[in-house]
Parts: structure tokens; sequence; C-alpha cells
């Protein structure tokens, strides 16, 4: 806003510096909220609303419904799954697996498959997100879940990442009784499991 003043531009230039200001304002938005979020599920403070969740049903209905921002990039959501059910928050459960499979698209390259299953096993029910990213280094994977950590910061910004949604995935699985797990895979990408009990 400043540079912009400093001289009388055309409209054109005026229009580009206004678009800027925008995007920025829009990040520290999405920041904020996302630190309030954060804050929330860390403090205790979310309401905790459980109830019977079809897992199986509620995580094809959630792939289906971000699959267009998959589209945008070529790539292929592969959903198995198996009848299974839990008692859980509904509402903090689907943003914890929204997070996963957003990180899924962003990271995954144009033309791959992500690749989200179901499973259930004897005392919980586990669903995990696989990309075909570039994975995440073994000298990284101790601070993945922290807080503002992105192991690669240009990258995390050009995505409109702040290196919070883990953190607060993490938190809301905490809340919830469950855990969220990181395994890499080969030759390359990564797989999140969330796993919530029954």
């Amino acid at each position: 806003g400043e540079v912009g003043l400093r001289r009388s531009r055309t409209v054109e230039e005026y229009r580009e510096i206004i678009a800027s200001m925008l995007e920025e304002a829009q990040r520290l938005q999405q920041l904020i909220q996302r630190l309030l979020e954060l804050a929330s599920a860390e403090g205790g403070a979310p309401v905790v609303h459980r109830t019977l969740v079809q897992v199986d049903d509620f995580v094809a209905a959630c792939v289906n419904e971000v699959g267009i921002l998959a589209e945008g990039k070529r790539q292929h959501i592969a959903l198995e799954r198996e009848p299974c059910a839990a008692i859980t928050d509904p509402v903090l459960f689907r943003q914890a697996l929204q997070n996963l499979v957003d990180n899924a698209i962003k990271y995954g390259p144009s033309d791959s498959i992500i690749r989200v299953a179901v499973r259930e096993e004897d005392e919980s029910v586990a669903i995990s997100v696989s990309d075909q990213g570039p994975g995440i280094s073994p000298e990284n994977r101790e601070h993945l879940m922290e807080r503002f950590f992105r192991p690669d910061r240009a990258r995390g910004r050009d995505s409109g990442g702040f290196g919070l949604g883990l953190s607060i995935t993490k938190a809301y699985m905490r809340v919830l009784g469950g855990a969220l797990h990181y395994e890499p895979q080969q030759p390359r990408g990564s797989t999140f499991r969330l796993v919530l009990p029954k």
C-alpha cells in the first residue's frame, strides 16, 4: 500500500497492488482462523458431540466433495472401504479427515493417485490417506506435527499452507480419543492414518 502511494500509477498497476494486498489479507485471515482452531482444540474448548457415525459412508461422502480439487490437478482419489462405525464427533472427525485429503491433493503431483482406505481394527477404525508426493525426509519426521513446521517453506507458502494443518488434526484426534500417525511410502510418498476408537 505504501509503495502504491509513492507516485501516480496506471489503473492496471493499482489493480495489481490492490490484488496483492487482498491476497495477503486473505492469508492473514486464514492464519488467524487456523490459530484459533488450534488454540481451541489444544485448550480442550471444542464441545464434543459424539454420535454413531457410519465411517465408511462418511469418508466416501467427504472424498466425493473434495474430489473436484483433485480433478483440477488431474489426480484420481481411489477409495477402498469396508463397513465400519464409530461413536465420534462428526464435525471434528470431518475436519481432521479433510485436512489430510487436502494435504494429499496439495503435495501430490499432477496425474497421480491418492488412496484413501477405511479399515476396521480390533478396538478402533483406521482411515489412511496416501499420496505420491515427495514424502518427508527422516530428519523432518519427528517435527512433522509441530506448529508452523514445513519441510519445504517455499512450497508451503506457494500452496497456501502455514504448517498448522497437521497440528490441528493431531489436536482434534486427541480430543476424540484417537491418534494421528505418519508412515513413509516407498519409493516416495506419504501415508497419514487417523485412528478412531469405536
